[in-house]
């Protein structure tokens, strides 16, 4: 997995195209299933960080489609 934004504490834009998006380790067996953005009913927005206690704040939050 890659860091999507340097650990700097400063404010970061981050683009992630649905394509690099994978289902939730609670979806076991489906790690290789395309993932179709017109049937999500939710989306969950969080960090996998090893640290015993870390802070993700988010301003704004904007889907893009074509």
């Amino acid at each position: 997995m890659r860091d999507l934004f340097p650990a700097d504490g400063e404010w970061h834009v981050v683009y992630v195209p649905f394509k690099d998006l994978k289902p939730g380790p609670g979806h076991m067996g489906m790690q290789n299933t395309r993932l179709n953005p017109a049937i999500w009913k939710q989306l969950a927005v969080g960090m996998a960080s090893g640290a015993g206690t870390n802070t993700l704040e988010i301003s704004h939050f904007i889907i893009v489609g074509k």
